[in-house]
């Protein structure tokens, strides 16, 4: 897709910026971020979200392999 956006924007970067922010290509935080800033934060977002899924169930099988060695 970058190939077919810098054929299209080759003499308008201004004009690729806020087709990237319009059609969520590229996020904007005070400022439109780096690709890289922009995958930071979804794997973020991803690993956190993991992390609520699952969280409890690790918790859990925690306690119970806890009780079984105090036994």
């Amino acid at each position: 897709m970058d190939d077919r956006l810098n054929t299209v924007f080759r003499q308008a970067p201004a004009a690729r910026l806020n087709f990237e922010k319009l059609m969520g290509i590229r996020l904007s935080w005070s400022g439109l971020l780096t690709q890289s800033a922009t995958y930071h934060i979804i794997g973020l977002i991803f690993i956190g979200a993991l992390i609520l899924t699952v969280g409890p169930t690790w918790v859990k099988q925690y306690h119970q392999r806890r009780r079984l060695r105090e036994r």
